[in-house]
This record gives structure tokens, sequence and C-alpha cells, in this order.
């Protein structure tokens, strides 16, 4: 029986469907990819959330011209819930995808043969454009091993039946050699015993030694800076002087963009970064504010994280005139140091994890623009080996480089791991308006470079002690999810030690991430520590998450994982304000024109809903920007309403009296900002500040005394 589907067909394969089409032959679907991810497709997507395994095509057969019946055979060890698949091209590129958040096609058991059959409906392309190219073996194939493994069992028993009179017959004669033959092996037996311990003792010390060169380099890193952001992407830029190359920003922080078109997803671009010593580089971000399911859940799993309640002074005020009015007075508030309602803080951080190396691997955060392109580890090394070699990039920036190493040696053999990354996202409302707590960073290499300020944030510090950082960051749960509590606890000198928190009262909850604690007295009599050998930035959060590469030391298992935060987000209440009424779409149409409008707005691309009337000017612009211009919707009486998007820009477009407000507050750390060159650098800028400062001083007493005796 076959199951019918209605796939979501990819923008790439739309693509290679009409280069095929203009080549004048039909695209050709070779083999079908099942995987575990439970979602909805979007046509934008580069491929699976989850491939777990990937099947030729047995046999085809077109049932009409939009409709075509393919089978496969599903074997193998692996085992899972299939709620996901895709359709394959001959030429790799993924034509369609079909997946469900809550409902799954079927469970494929370990080594039980899963016959696959699947009617598309191809509605999307035209007819005939697509066809199935296949093995040829049909559905006998399921019943052909079975088969043919009955008849080599008959055979095979003949030929025992036929063998075993001859054996009898032998014996005799070889019995007298067989005493000498049996020496002869058990010589030849102990040459071989010596030969394996031989090699398995150098194999033991070659993996001691790589797991040792793959921690020396890390240690080595540890030393020249802290943990944090490392470098952007350069695009075109370039010049005489050392600022000309970008660092920490190329035209923005990390550089962030607009994405106001999509709802809570802040527009982020590729970027590397070094944690605790361990390099790592990321596919063009665009993540979404997503946080943590609460302990218990899925690996990974998150929930939105929204934006406050619109303020009933906005919701009750009347017709839309009303309501623009009452939410540029809320701005207003806001821009002259108030905290009013309707207002909160998302902070967004990276958090970083070895997983033990898998032949396969899905990506690990959403985002509505953007997915790893690759999903196994042999495609994950000649795409970097690709693009570095040449230093051509990704067209879409969907390849990032996330290294595997040798982690330590177990039972005489190397455990191997990859680093992995996500980012996420924890509502920090609760903590009250932030802004005196930060600061503009001053970046004199992005000022010459780009003749402005850098837009990039500090949170303010305190003295050896925890701060408001520490605060921050301690709402971000570890892996384990929100809500866990996890005692750190280690054996040494035949006692147990668990870290307490920097008060001192009680054990740290190191389920969330911290840096501080305090322990027993150490030798140099301080008992108060900081993670890390020498890193300020370093945050790290204990985990029981099976997914994530185990250490086992005197008994126990640790397992743990890394951040540093990224961005402080200000959520407003035009997020959820729709004084139109506009309506949700569930299938869109329009194009978004005066004479063609929506026909309602959708999270993922057209989150139109703040009437443009609220602002009086524009926001400003990157490159990568998208849903920067106006777009009309029409509402529920069909009257096409100007609406401008209501998603996360950097800084919103001016307000009449106001002005821009800022919205993203990029904090996170700098890679070379701990390191010694910066040091010496600060240290002879402060000490040229300060020179400069008492040479003012002392010219504006010498300009008093010489004017004193005229004012007499």
């Amino acid at each position: 029986m076959s199951t019918p589907l209605q796939p979501v067909i990819l923008e790439a394969g739309l693509a290679a469907v009409w280069r095929a089409t203009n080549d004048g032959v039909a695209a050709q679907i070779t083999h079908i990819a099942l995987g575990d991810a439970g979602y909805v497709p979007f046509q934008s997507q580069v491929g699976m959330r989850s491939e777990r395994v990937r099947y030729p095509v047995a046999d085809g057969s077109r049932v009409s011209p939009r409709q075509i019946h393919l089978t496969a055979l599903a074997d193998g060890a692996t085992e899972f819930w299939v709620r996901e698949a895709a359709f394959i091209l001959s030429d790799g590129t993924v034509f369609a995808v079909w997946s469900h958040p809550t409902t799954a096609l079927a469970y494929k058991s370990a080594n039980v043969d899963l016959l696959l059959a699947y009617d598309l409906e191809l509605t999307a392309v035209p007819a005939g454009s697509v066809v199935v190219e296949s093995t040829g073996a049909g559905l006998n194939l399921a019943l052909s091993a079975e088969l043919a493994a009955l008849a080599a069992a008959q055979v095979s028993g003949m030929l025992r039946d036929l063998h075993q009179q001859d054996r009898l017959t032998a014996v005799e004669g070889r019995a007298g050699g067989l005493e000498q033959a049996r020496d002869q092996m058990r010589t030849d037996l102990e040459k071989a015993r010596a030969y394996t311990a031989k090699v398995e003792a150098e194999t033991d010390t070659l993996g001691k030694v790589a797991a040792w060169q793959s921690e020396s380099q890390a240690e080595v890193l540890r030393g020249m800076g802290q943990s944090g952001l490392y470098l952007t992407r350069g695009y075109t830029f370039g010049g005489n002087a050392a600022f000309d190359r970008p660092f920490a920003e190329n035209w923005n922080p990390a550089g962030i963009h607009n994405h106001p078109n999509y709802d809570g997803m802040p527009g982020t671009a590729e970027f590397s970064t070094i944690v605790n010593g361990y390099y790592l580089r990321t596919r063009h971000n665009d993540y979404l504010l997503r946080r943590p399911a609460n302990a218990g859940s899925a690996f990974l799993a998150t929930e939105a994280v929204s934006a406050p309640a619109l303020p009933a002074a906005v919701a009750n005020a009347g017709d839309v005139a009303a309501q623009i009015a009452a939410m540029r007075g809320l701005f207003a508030d806001y821009a002259a140091g108030q905290w009013p309602a309707g207002f909160g803080w998302t902070l967004s951080y990276v958090e970083f994890w070895f997983e033990p190396l898998s032949a396969a691997f899905g990506d690990t955060f959403d985002s509505f623009r953007h997915q790893q392109r690759i999903s196994d580890l042999d495609s994950a090394f000649r795409e970097a080996m690709r693009y570095n070699a040449g230093g051509y990039k990704d067209r879409f920036e969907n390849v990032p480089y996330e290294p595997p190493v040798v982690r330590w040696i177990e039972n005489g053999k190397p455990v191997l791991a990859r680093l992995r990354y996500r980012i996420a996202a924890v509502d920090v409302s609760h903590l009250g308006d932030l802004r005196p707590h930060i600061e503009t960073v001053d970046d004199p290499a992005y000022r010459q470079g780009f003749g402005r300020d850098s837009g990039r944030f500090r949170v303010l510090e305190g003295d050896n002690a925890p701060g408001k950082l520490d605060e921050l960051m301690a709402a971000i749960p570890g892996l384990d999810g929100a809500g866990a509590n996890l005692a750190e606890t280690y054996r040494e000198y035949g006692i147990d030690t668990t870290i307490r928190r920097w008060d001192g009262a009680a054990a740290t909850n190191a389920a969330y991430y911290n840096r501080f604690a305090r322990a027993w007295a150490d030798a140099a009599n301080r008992d108060a520590f900081h993670r890390g050998f020498n890193d300020p930035t370093l945050f790290a959060a204990l985990t029981t998450r099976g997914e994530v590469l185990p250490m086992g030391m005197d008994g126990r298992v640790y397992r743990f994982s890394y951040a540093i935060p990224f961005e402080l987000v200000l959520r407003t209440p035009l997020e959820g304000w729709n004084p139109h009424g506009l309506p949700e779409a569930g299938n869109l149409s329009g194009a978004g024109s005066q004479a063609d409008p929506y026909n309602g707005w959708r999270r993922d691309g057209t989150f139109y809903r703040v009437p443009t009337a609220f602002y009086s000017g524009g926001a400003p612009g990157d490159a990568a920007d998208t849903g920067m211009a106006d777009a009309w919707v029409s509402d529920g009486g069909g009257t096409a309403r100007s609406v401008k998007g209501s998603g996360i820009y950097v800084g919103l477009p001016e307000i009449a009296g106001i002005g821009s407000i800022r919205v993203r507050h990029p904090i996170y750390p700098v890679f070379h900002e701990g390191s010694h060159a910066f040091a010496e650098l600060q240290g002879l800028r402060r000490e040229q500040g300060e020179t400069l400062a008492s040479l003012a001083t002392s010219l504006i007493d010498t300009q008093r005394r010489q004017i004193a005796p005229l004012t007499v």
C-alpha cells in the first residue's frame, strides 16, 4: 500500500528542475532520505534537519502527469521514528521534503527491512518535469535476500554431506602429521600475539600523543587570549593599515544585520570563536530567540522567548492614530531614561560542547533562513578543505567548521569527538533596565577603519568578584535544560570536594553557567577561584546528557559545556502590536504591493504589522538586510494597509521627536582583548589620557594666572 505525500518542494529543487527543463531533460529522483526531526518544512531551507539514512529508489512509475509512484527498501541497523523524508535528485540536490511536528511516517527497526512506497503529488512543477531513476529491483528485492539465503543454506547442507565422507577418509592419512602441524601452529600463534601486542602498544602511544597535541594547542591558545569571538568574515575591506582588516566587527559587530520581516530572528552573519582554547567557525546564524526547554526534554529542545505583553495603555487607546500616539509616548519615556511597561531584555549566548564523533549529524539550532548544508563527517571535511584551499566560500554561508579532535585515551583506544555549537537565548527582564550596567566599547581600530563607533558594548564589571555579567549568565541553563540542579564534586587526596557558590553558603548549581566559585583552601591559601588557569570570560556548566562526550575520573563521569554572552536584545511592545487587526495568513498570496497586497502576515518572512505612520524615517542598513521597505497587507475588511516589519532591528527606524532607538547590544567578549599586547595597549592609552588630562589642567591653570590681574 502506498502512502500519499505532498512534500514541500524546496527552492533548490525548483532551480534544479528549471535547469533540467532548459536542457531538454527531466529531473531524476534517485534516492529517498529519512530523518528523525519533526517540524514544518519551508521552501527556502537547504536540506534536511536531521538525516539518518539514505536509500536508492528501487522502483518507480508515473501514475499521472503530476503524480509519481516510487519504492525503496530501508535496511540496516539504524533504528528511529521516521518523521522526515526527502527526495534526492541525481545531482545530489534535495528536491522536496516532508515532515510534521507531531506525526511520524513509520518506525525504522534495527535489522528489519522496511518497505517504502510513496505516491508524490507534484503540483508545483511542470507536468512530466520529474521522473524516477530506479535500480530496477522493484519490491521483490525485499524477498530476494531471504530466498537467496534459503537456497544457499540448502546447497551448504548438501556440500557438508559430500565433504564429511571425504574428511573421514582423510583423517587417518593426516593423523601422522597432526602433532607436527600443531607445534608449528603454536609457534606461529605466539609470534602473532607478540606482534599484535607491539602494534597495540604503538597505537596506544600514538593515540596519547594525538590527544596531547590537541590539548596542547588549546593550552597555548588559552594563554594568547580569552574565551570570546575570534574573527568575523572579511568581505571587501582592504588597505595599507592594520585596522583595515576587520576583527570582531565587519560593518557591524559580528556582522549583525536586520531581518524585521521575520518574527524574533536577529540577523547574524558568520564568525569564529575560541572558547576555553577550542576553535570553531559558525555558519551564517540568523538565530531565533528561543530558550532551552525544561529539564527532561529532548536534547537541544527549545521554546520561544516571547516579547512582553502589549501594554493596556496602547491596546485600549482607541483607533490606529490614538494607538500610534500612545506607543510614541512609551518610547519617549524610554528615551528619557524611564523603564515603561512593555519593554524587556533577552540575553542571547553562544554555547559549545563536545559530541562523540559520528559519521552523520544534524543542525543544532533553528533559523528561518539558514541550516547546515552538510550532514556527514566526510562531506564536512571535504567542504572545509574545498573552501579553505582556494579561499572561496559557500554561496549561502551554510558550512561551519566544527573540528573533530582526539580528546583522550580510554582502554587503549583514542576517544574521538567533535566540537558543536548553538545560539540560544533567555529572558532576563526580571533584572530590570540594564542600560545603567552597559557601556559602549571604544574601539579605535574600528573607528579608524569605518569612521564611526563600533556599536559594541560591554557589561560593567566589578573587581575580582561576581558582577552583573555573572548575574546575567546565571540565568542560562546548561544542556540539561531549565530547572536542572547539579552538584559538581571531585575526589582529591582522599576527600570529596563540592564546588560552592561565591558567597560560600551552599553548593553551586553547576547545571547553570558560572565562572566564580569556592572550594577547599589551595596551596596558595585561597579558597576562591575562577574557572580556567587564566581566562576571565570562561563560563562552564555541568550536564548529564548522554549526547555530550563523557570524561571518566575517579569513578565519576563528567560532561561539560561552555558559553559566552552574545548580545542583549531590547524587547519592545512593537513586536506584539497589530493595530490594523491584520490576519495571520495560512497560505500566503499577493506581492506586498498596494495593487497586490499580501493576504495576511506570516512569521517566516512577511511579519509586517507596525503601521508605517508610526515611524518618521529609516533605519541604518546593511547589504544583508531584508524587510526594510514598507509592505502592503490586506486587513480583515479587504483594505490594503501600509506596514513595516515587526521583528528585530539593530536600531529602530526613526520615530518623530525621538530618533532611532538602539535594540541590539552586542556584549560578546573578544579573544584578542585578553592578550598581553592588548593589555599593554590599554595601559598606554590610559597613561596618554592621564598625561593629556594633566597637560590640559596645567594649561588652564596657567591661563587663569595670566588673566587674573586683569579681572581684579
